[in-house]
């Protein structure tokens, strides 16, 4: 099985130009979704990450939803929120509510269609939202939601979960780093 990602030519070099004018050399463009599934994999507290996930993360770009089996990223689906703004740029709470239980029954009909074994819950990451996306799933699908929690309680917040899992993969050798 192969995960692809792919990124605008003219983005990357434009962040690795102004990393390198800064005095820094990226080694690594990862997306977002790979630096998830690994902050899932290495720190979570109370998941067994070798389980069958659908992660649930939603920040300010947009909702983000992952397929997370036995701590790898197998798919990801992107709701920005420009797709469901208003002609005021507003997004109503019903928008929300629609958004969130058509994007999540979609991957969940992926999901279903590509592997036997059950979900075993929705993993939740929301720094905003969070109550209303989680009575949305519990009204709405027969699923469990939790909130990402993660072992190093030091009061990271979880805007800054990406960030963390590409400090993860940054503690890896670069020899060692097979991702």
């Amino acid at each position: 099985e192969i995960l692809a990602a792919f990124a605008d030519r003219n983005t990357v070099d434009q962040v690795t130009k102004a990393l390198f004018e800064a005095g820094f050399t990226a080694m690594v463009i990862e997306s977002r979704a790979l630096s998830l599934a690994r902050i899932f994999r290495e720190a979570a507290s109370g998941f067994n990450a070798a389980g069958f996930y659908i992660m649930f993360n939603i920040d300010g770009a947009g909702m983000d939803f992952l397929v997370l089996r036995r701590g790898e990223l197998y798919f990801e689906y992107f709701v920005g929120w420009k797709d469901l703004v208003d002609e005021k740029g507003q997004i109503s709470e019903d928008a929300f509510h629609r958004a969130v239980v058509r994007s999540l029954r979609q991957v969940v009909n992926f999901y279903n269609q590509h592997w036997k074994e059950p979900v075993n819950e929705v993993v939740l990451i929301a720094p905003a939202l969070k109550d209303e996306a989680m009575a949305f799933i519990k009204n709405d699908f027969p699923l469990s939601v939790r909130e990402l929690k993660i072992k190093f309680d030091d009061g990271i917040a979880e805007e800054w979960f990406v960030a963390l899992g590409a400090g993860v993969r940054g503690l890896v050798s670069r020899g060692k780093d097979k991702e």
